[in-house]
């Protein structure tokens, strides 16, 4: 695993611990009829990695999207990239202006990237071992960094 977490981030350093282990035990798993179990469990335990670590800024939603290549694109995550694309442009111009909207638009475009990559790694387009494997942390934000993101489930509308 390339993503380590940061010195004082305890809950990020259980959460790649238990993965450990449980990868031990999904690879030494003789009884098929277990381990389809085991890998789903491994997988959810992966996914709430990537979010606690996006959720702490260790990892950028926005690097994982540019080094990631998802292996299928449907229309919800076409018309996701659109949206993205404009709250990007929207917050270009709200720098390049000085505008007060600035924080504001930073912070609906980092819950927008974040979105999209859950969604990705809920549909299979890129899993989140993959992204765990390929992304190294680094702090962009302060450590604690409090953010407002609110975890949504791919199955709510867009």
């Amino acid at each position: 695993m390339a993503v380590v977490a940061p010195p004082l981030d305890t809950a990020g350093a259980a959460l790649l611990s238990s993965i450990a282990q449980l990868q031990t035990v999904v690879t030494a798993a003789k009884t098929p009829a277990i381990q389809p179990a085991l890998v789903a469990q491994l997988n959810a335990l992966q996914c709430q990695a990537v979010d606690h670590f996006m959720a702490t800024f260790w990892l950028q939603a926005a690097s994982i999207l540019s080094t990631m290549i998802p292996v299928r694109v449907d229309t919800r995550a076409t018309s996701m990239k659109a949206v993205i694309l404009s709250v990007q442009n929207q917050y270009n111009a709200a720098v390049a202006a000085a505008l007060v909207t600035a924080p504001s638009l930073f912070t609906y475009l980092n819950m927008l990237q974040t979105e999209l990559v859950d969604y990705y790694m809920n549909t299979a387009a890129f899993t989140a071992a993959s992204v765990l494997s390929t992304m190294t942390g680094a702090q962009s934000q302060p450590y604690n960094y409090i953010s407002n993101y609110t975890f949504y489930s791919t199955e709510e509308g867009y």
